[in-house]
């Protein structure tokens, strides 16, 4: 095979994967659910809100136990 002719093989074989990879972009943009995202957005959003509730209470409460145990009340 001459050097023109893979080259002209790799370039349709690059051609193909793009023009694949473009129809399944195609797909997966006509599939997504702008709905669905926001509202797992916002559930997200309110799990970190209550993680941070958390944690802030627990480190609440390590300094209050350090505290009592070490008795600088």
């Amino acid at each position: 095979m001459s050097p023109k002719s893979e080259k002209e093989t790799s370039r349709q074989s690059y051609k193909l994967t793009i023009e694949d990879n473009e129809a399944k972009l195609a797909s997966l943009k006509k599939d997504f659910n702008t709905e669905l995202h926001e509202d797992l957005k916002k559930k997200l959003e309110e799990t970190e809100a209550q993680i941070n509730a958390i944690q802030k209470q627990m480190k609440e409460a390590r300094a209050s136990d350090i505290i009592y145990f070490h008795g600088d009340y």
